[in-house]
């Protein structure tokens, strides 16, 4: 940084007013570089921050995958055990009435195993990507889905 002319040693006041614009231009040359500097730096965790959340839900894709894979599965498997029943009462020589009863209840057997199926897939619920103070989220959430009337335990935010 360079020192100011004084007057009364032979400088003019062009000469200090010259001075006062080099300076001006300096230190707006040096915002200049620590505003970008700091405009990289933040670009860069921004950055960072998107990698990160593309991640987690790349994690969370995947295990709703798994858990549609399996919840076909087990549905499968129950339509496979419905139909060997529903065999099995008909190679019984039972009345026909016997029957249309079995099957009634065979259909709303599996009416019940659906809708309690449906019924776990909404209560599984995750909520991801929270940041800030874990304390005051889960305190949040919980309010949250007490107001709503669901009986959860948040477990970690």
């Amino acid at each position: 940084m360079q020192i100011s002319p004084q007057k009364g040693e032979g400088g003019s006041e062009r000469e200090e007013e010259q001075w006062g614009y080099r300076m001006m231009e300096e230190w707006k040359k040096e915002m200049k570089e620590g505003l970008k500097e700091m405009k990289e730096a933040l670009m860069e965790e921004v950055k960072k921050q998107g990698k990160e959340m593309r991640k987690e839900l790349e994690v969370l894709r995947k295990q709703m995958e798994e858990r549609e894979r399996e919840w076909r599965r087990e549905r499968e498997g129950m339509r496979e055990r419905i139909e060997r029943l529903e065999e099995e009462t008909r190679g019984e020589e039972a009345g026909e009435g016997n029957n249309e009863d079995m099957r009634e209840r065979m259909k709303g057997v599996e009416k019940k195993l659906e809708m309690r199926e449906r019924e776990e897939r909404r209560s599984n619920v995750i909520i991801g990507a929270l940041r800030g103070g874990e304390n005051e989220a889960r305190e949040k959430m919980r309010e949250i889905l007490k107001e709503m009337g669901i009986v959860a335990e948040v477990e970690e935010v």
